[in-house]
């Protein structure tokens, strides 16, 4: 039998969103899981927003398989946005801590001819960087994604495998945090 691994889909709360993190109730929180975990932020460009070098250094790679965030391509000619950006990832080299960089497979990528920002993730995958595109949901000139992705688009994103257990987290900054652990164990009434 294969093991699964548990992928935490953070989304941040609304009114957090352009908030500092914070990062210590967040390694707090991870430290709580009993086995190690992919942590996906769902938010683009996370590292403009303030304390995320403090995020970074509080996640424990005992606890993280990988760390995924998602980028926002085109602010790619924006120098700060790119000096932001190799900051960050000469930082995650540095903490020696797996990590993927994301870009939303949004389907207006699939229209047209390369998009001009193609030599910027070139050379940052030159440099080893890594990259997987995470499906669109939600409705796209009246189609409804990711359902309406071609099967020649599909091959440029994955799908969780049935090896991964993907755990919606919006609340990771918060002591209302539970692992699925605690979830599992509240659902059936085991609570502690």
């Amino acid at each position: 039998m294969m093991t699964k691994t548990l992928l935490i889909h953070w989304i941040r709360e609304k009114e957090r969103e352009q908030k500092a993190f914070d990062s210590m109730r967040v390694s707090a929180n991870i430290e709580r899981l009993t086995a190690a975990a992919i942590l996906y932020l769902d938010l683009p460009n996370p590292f403009l927003i303030r304390g995320f070098p403090v995020l970074l250094s509080a996640l424990s790679s005992k606890k993280l398989k990988e760390f995924r965030f998602v980028l926002d391509f085109s602010f790619f000619e924006n120098l700060e946005w790119q000096k932001s950006l190799e900051r960050t990832l000469f930082f995650l080299h540095e903490k020696k801590l797996k990590f993927t960089v994301c870009e939303l497979a949004h389907p207006s990528l699939f229209d047209g001819p390369p998009k001009p920002d193609r030599w910027f993730k070139k050379k940052l995958s030159d440099q080893g960087v890594q990259f997987m595109f995470v499906p669109f949901y939600g409705e796209f000139e009246g189609k409804i994604y990711p359902e309406s992705y071609t099967d020649a688009e599909k091959i440029y994103f994955e799908f969780p495998s049935e090896n991964v257990i993907v755990y919606q987290a919006a609340n990771l900054e918060s002591d209302e945090f539970l692992t699925p652990d605690e979830k599992m164990q509240r659902f059936l009434g085991q609570s502690s």
